[in-house]
Formats: C-alpha cells, sequence, structure tokens
C-alpha cells in the first residue's frame, strides 16, 4: 500500500482564490467641512469676480460702502489657495473691475484698453501674492494692494490712477484720510477695513486681529476727520464757464469754434465783481503756436470784467512727413495780455499719446489720435497778480503729486480745466469730480474743476462742492472759495510715510519667515551625528 500525497497547501487556503471577487469596505459619507470645503473652492473664482463688479461700481457710482464689500469679497477668495490662483482669481477681480470702469478706452484703442486693463489687473494678481497660506486672515493683500496703486500712479505708461479704489470715497467717511495719508492710505484701509469686516463675520473667525484692525481704521478716520484745512487768507469771487455742446464727439472731428463762441457769450453775461473766471480744457485752440489775434478776444473779456481769466488751449503743429504734435495748456490772461502759462505734463495714454506708434498702428487703428501730445516742462502753476494757482489739467487731477508740487510752489487756490465731452458715458465726469474733492482735500486748497459739458463745480477745500452744475447743459457757476497757504499733513510729507510703512509691513513677515527657516536650518546641523575615525 503506497502513502497518498500530501499536500502543501492548507485546506483553508484552497477555500480562497485570487480571483475570487472581494468585496469592497463601505466608504463613509464625505463629512460636511468637507463639502463646504469643495464647494467654496468651485465658488472663489466667482466670489473674487463679483468682488471685482462690486468695486467698479462703488467708483461708478460713488456708493463708498459697495467698496467694502466688494474688497472684503476679493479677500475672502484669497483664503488657503497656492499662489498660482491666488493670482489668477485675484487677476480676475482686477480685470473685472478695470474693464467695467475704463469703457471709455475701448473708444480710442481696442488694442489700448486690453493692454491697460491687463497691466493693471496684473497689479492686483501680484497683491494676492502678499499673502501666504499661514496668513491667518489676508491683511497683507490691503498693504500690497495699496503699494500697487501707488506703482501703478507711476508704471506702466507714464501711470495709469483712473479707477483705482480712493476713488470711490469722496462721499464717504474715508475721505477725511486723504488730508493724512492721500489716496494710497485710503485704498489701503478701505480694503483693510473690507478683509476685516469679510474675517469678522465669519463663523469661524480666525483671531481677534481682524476686529482689532476695524477699531484701529476706525480710530485712524475718526483722528483724521480732526484735521482741518488751513486758514483762509483772502476771499475771490470765482466763475467756472460751462460752454455745453454734444457728447461723444471725439476732440479729433470736433469743431472747436462753437464752443469758444458759447464760452465768450456766457462769459460776458458776468458782472463787473468777479475776481477769477475759468475756462475748459481746449476751450481755445490754434494753429500752430499762439499769437496776439488769437489772445484777443479773451483779453477783451478779462478787461470786461477787470479780473484773471484761465483758460485751457491746444496748440496744433503739423509736419509734412510726420504725424506732428500738439500742446495743451492753460494760460492765464488780464487785461494787459498773457500773464503766464503750463503746459500739461502727463498724457493720456492711447487718448493723447500712443506708446510704441510706429509698432501700434500696423495692428490698430489710430486715427483718433492722429498726433502725440508733446508735454511741458515747467511747474504746475501760473503766478499772477491775483494768486498763485495751482493748474491740473484733466488727466493730470487724477495724480495727487500735481496738486502736491503746485501746491509746494506756492499755489493759493487750484483749478482743473477738462474736458469729458468725448465720452457717452459718466464714467470719466463721475471720476474727475471725485478726485478733484479729494485733491481739494489733499493739499487743503479750495478747487475750480470746468469742462465744457462737465464735471464742473466749486470745491471747497474740505472736499464739500459749494456749487455745481448739471453735465451737458451751458452754465455759469459762480461764487465764492477762498485763497490759503498752510500745509496739510500730506501736503508736507506726501506718499513718504505710507510707502515706507507699506513696505516694513509686508517685509516683517517675510523676514520673520526668513529667520524662522534659518534657526531650523542651525538646529538640524547642530543635531546631525559627527562621523567618528578610529585609529588603527
Amino acid at each position: 500500500m503506497t502513502d497518498r500525497p500530501r499536500s502543501s497547501v492548507a485546506p483553508d487556503a484552497t477555500e480562497t482564490t485570487d480571483t475570487a471577487p472581494r468585496a469592497s469596505a463601505p466608504q463613509p459619507p464625505p463629512s460636511t467641512s468637507a463639502v463646504a470645503s469643495r464647494l467654496t473652492a468651485v465658488l472663489r473664482p466667482g466670489l473674487a469676480v463679483a468682488g471685482g463688479a462690486a468695486t467698479a461700481l462703488a467708483v461708478l457710482a460713488g456708493w463708498w460702502w459697495l467698496a467694502l464689500v466688494g474688497a472684503g469679497a476679493v479677500a475672502g477668495a484669497l483664503q488657503a489657495l497656492t499662489p498660482v490662483r491666488r493670482f489668477t482669481f485675484v487677476f480676475m477681480a482686477g480685470g473685472t473691475h478695470l474693464a467695467a470702469s475704463s469703457l471709455w478706452v475701448g473708444a480710442f484703442s481696442a488694442p489700448g484698453a486690453a493692454v491697460l486693463v491687463a497691466l493693471q489687473a496684473a497689479g492686483w494678481g501680484l497683491a494676492a501674492l502678499a499673502v501666504s497660506r499661514r496668513t491667518r486672515w489676508p491683511w497683507p493683500f490691503a498693504v500690497a494692494l495699496g503699494l500697487s496703486e501707488w506703482a501703478r500712479g507711476w508704471w506702466p505708461l507714464g501711470g495709469y490712477p483712473l479707477s483705482q479704489l480712493w476713488l470711490s470715497q469722496a462721499d464717504g467717511p474715508f475721505a477725511a484720510l486723504a488730508a493724512l495719508l492721500g489716496p494710497i492710505g485710503i485704498t489701503t484701509l478701505v480694503v483693510l477695513a473690507g478683509a476685516a469686516l469679510a474675517s469678522v463675520l465669519t463663523p469661524r473667525c480666525p483671531s481677534r486681529a481682524p476686529l482689532a484692525a476695524l477699531l484701529g481704521v476706525a480710530a485712524l478716520t475718526a483722528i483724521a476727520g480732526s484735521v482741518q484745512p488751513p486758514a483762509p487768507v483772502d476771499r475771490l469771487e470765482v466763475a467756472a464757464v460751462q460752454g455745453g455742446g454734444p457728447r461723444g464727439i471725439p476732440a479729433v472731428r470736433n469743431d472747436p469754434a462753437p464752443l469758444f463762441e458759447r464760452q465768450i457769450a456766457l462769459t460776458r453775461t458776468l458782472g463787473t465783481e468777479v475776481d477769477l473766471v475759468v475756462w475748459p480744457e481746449g476751450a481755445l485752440s490754434a494753429t500752430g503756436q499762439l499769437t496776439a489775434a488769437d489772445l484777443e478776444p479773451l483779453v477783451e473779456l478779462a478787461a470786461g470784467f477787470d479780473g484773471l481769466l484761465v483758460s485751457g488751449v491746444t496748440e496744433r503743429f503739423d509736419a509734412v512727413e510726420a504725424p506732428g504734435y500738439f500742446t495743451n495748456a492753460a494760460i492765464a490772461i488780464e487785461a494787459d495780455g498773457l500773464v503766464d502759462r503750463y503746459d500739461k505734463r502727463i498724457p493720456v495714454p492711447f487718448g493723447e499719446r500712443v506708446p510704441a506708434r510706429q509698432l501700434v498702428e500696423r495692428v490698430a487703428d489710430l486715427s483718433l489720435v492722429p498726433r502725440d501730445m508733446r508735454p511741458g516742462e515747467r511747474p504746475p502753476v501760473v503766478r499772477t497778480d491775483l494768486a498763485t494757482i495751482g493748474v491740473s489739467i484733466s488727466y493730470e487731477n487724477l495724480f495727487a503729486r500735481v496738486a502736491r508740487e503746485a501746491v509746494d510752489q506756492g499755489a493759493q487756490l487750484l483749478v482743473v480745466p477738462t474736458n469729458a465731452s468725448s465720452y457717452v458715458t459718466d464714467e470719466v465726469p463721475v471720476q474727475q469730480l471725485a478726485a478733484a474733492r479729494l485733491r481739494a482735500r489733499e493739499t487743503g486748497r479750495d478747487l475750480v474743476v470746468v469742462g465744457p459739458t462737465g464735471p464742473t463745480a466749486l470745491i471747497r477745500a474740505d472736499g464739500s462742492v459749494a456749487a455745481r452744475a448739471p453735465l451737458d447743459r451751458s452754465e455759469l457757476v459762480q461764487g465764492q472759495l477762498a485763497t490759503r497757504t498752510g500745509l496739510t499733513p500730506y501736503a508736507r510729507v506726501g506718499d513718504l510715510f505710507t510707502v515706507a510703512a507699506g513696505v516694513i509691513l509686508l517685509g516683517m513677515p517675510l523676514l520673520a519667515s526668513g529667520r524662522a527657516q534659518l534657526h531650523r536650518r542651525r538646529h538640524r546641523h547642530a543635531r546631525r551625528p559627527r562621523a567618528t575615525t578610529i585609529d588603527s
């Protein structure tokens, strides 16, 4: 009898094979927090875009509180994101904000509008990179966006301050900050307050820091509100002459003669008790250099009301084999003739100057900008027996540094000859008036802004509007304004304090992070075992 071979496999093992199907373990349902996290990730781009739309509407409608809402929405989209997503989402927000509030640029040059919006939106995106995943709430975004707006006031294309967030605050409590911290301080604290408010309203507020920031912003705004304009030196009877006319006609296609005639007719209705009359940008137009014959009607008017007339004037110089150029100036006229002149120094990108014209004209129609403006070189003032008057011509009114330089040169009163008649919509006039009101508060100077179709207003040094004309109409705006010589804190220091403080605040977390990494490296090196040698 032979022995049966024994199986080397245990009986239990033969009952289950690798090919037998295995029942998968039931997966637990996703937690509520996980679902909320995924939903938030999906909604964040929309939240950022909605925030950009809200800030644009705040600028265009003057609803100062909506800037807080929009800034809070954008800041809320920054939490716990990778750097690429932070940049992308906030770039989308900035693009929405700038595209909605800069539609006018497209009327002159669609490629120029695309370039401007992309470059400005990139400033928003770069500001978002100041926020790290370790930041418990996105306060660095507020500081970085303020610095970004300051930088974009200088570069690219010589600066483009239109649509910046400080323009939304002319009617709000943050406007008081203008005399203390200027426009960049306003933007920084508006975004900081919006981000802090969004964090405080979050069910799980990360810390008490957002609430402390809100209280700090409120306290600083109250302190700024206590800063009073310099005392008046003298009072002047001032008239701003809005000639009226159609809107939506580009300057290159508009006949300047009818406006000039309306300006003369309205000015002749003034009495003799007027010290200063201000006309809009480009109210007088000349081919070539101004002549005595060009100035004669203005000299007669100044003699008629026995005062000073400040008028905008353009001179067109054509060339045979080149586009030529034009000048955009403000002249001061008395009964004896021309007293002084200031030539505009900052042209409107793609409106008065086309960067890289020879390249751009190959891909875009530049018929609405046939020649570039030749910038002036003198300080932004006209010196007269009546007063030293600071001048910001139209677009220059958006640059705080121009008005501040005028005051530094002794300006006792500010005038802004402007021309927004090329634009069908109100977006540019609204921003020009808001900028004028904030320039008055920053410098502590009364201000006159006048355009052919508006905005036209007399503005006090505290930013309030003493008198104003409706858009489009032919109308005189007349009243008393004061000359002043003192300086506000912002007029003395400018953006130096705000920019320096912003750089330090952003640098502190980076410095702390660098020191922590250096400490960890040294600690690891100290704990690393040293190799020992054995003598043979």
